[in-house]
């Protein structure tokens, strides 16, 4: 199973969206912090996604800056930059 457990602090607040048929979600930013070997601080933008009463969750009680832990999965993502190119990346579907 993809399983995936990671913490940081929102860059944004959260807003909750609905598609056509009542499907409720939410996308946000985390921001990880990490140390290295030498004692360099690493930065590493999340892209996340939650559902229905997880995003609503996320929505109603974290806001810009809360430090948040979040579980899911693994989503690989192709996705059009702004120059037009067809990139990959991922992102954690929240459960």
């Amino acid at each position: 199973m993809n399983d995936i457990w990671m913490s940081g602090k929102l860059l944004e607040t959260p807003t909750l969206n609905t598609k056509g048929e009542g499907v409720s979600w939410s996308r946000f930013l985390l921001k990880n912090t990490s140390q290295t070997k030498n004692g360099k601080t690493k930065y590493l933008d999340i892209k996340c996604v939650a559902f229905d009463k997880c995003a609503a969750a996320i929505t109603y009680s974290f806001k810009k800056d809360d430090f948040i832990l979040v579980r899911g999965r693994l989503n690989p993502k192709q996705y059009t930059a702004k120059d037009g190119s067809v990139r990959e990346g991922m992102e954690i579907v929240v459960r």
